[in-house]
């Protein structure tokens, strides 16, 4: 399963950190994708249960 880090959001997608930030933290609250890790160590990954109607 692929993994990306706020870093790697942010030269991927050449923007800041807090719009990296602010795009993690929607796709997180529509459970798109989950966080593991603690705040320096955290990796994102899509969520594996999404359902049709989101």
């Amino acid at each position: 399963m692929e993994k990306i880090t706020h870093k790697e959001a942010e030269t991927v997608m050449s923007k800041s950190a807090a719009t990296v930030r602010r795009y993690f933290k929607m796709l997180t609250g529509i459970k798109y994708i989950v966080a593991k890790g603690s705040t320096n160590n955290i990796v994102y990954r899509i969520a594996t249960n999404l359902s049709e109607d989101n």
